[in-house]
C-alpha cells in the first residue's frame, strides 16, 4: 500500500489523510487557476504537509491556513 512520507521521517499519511490533503490542494489550485505541477502548488503542498504533521488534521482549518498564506 502506498503511503506518503515527508523528508523528516514523520508518520506516514494513510490513504484517507492523503486523499483529504490532496483534495484541499486541488481546491486551492482550482480557486487560483494554477496547475498542480507549478511552483506555487508545490510550495502550498509542502505547507499543507507541515501543518498536518504539526497536528492540524481538519480539512476546513487546513483550507483556512492555506488561503491565508502569502506568496
Amino acid at each position: 500500500m502506498f503511503q506518503a512520507f515527508d523528508s523528516g521521517g514523520k508518520q506516514p499519511l494513510g490513504p484517507d489523510e492523503l486523499s483529504m490533503v490532496h483534495g484541499v490542494l486541488k481546491d486551492y489550485c482550482r480557486e487560483r487557476s494554477v496547475e498542480l505541477t507549478c511552483q506555487e502548488a508545490q510550495d502550498a503542498a509542502k505547507e499543507l504537509l507541515g501543518w498536518f504533521h504539526l497536528g492540524v488534521t481538519d480539512s476546513a482549518r487546513l483550507r483556512e491556513l492555506l488561503n491565508s498564506r502569502s506568496d
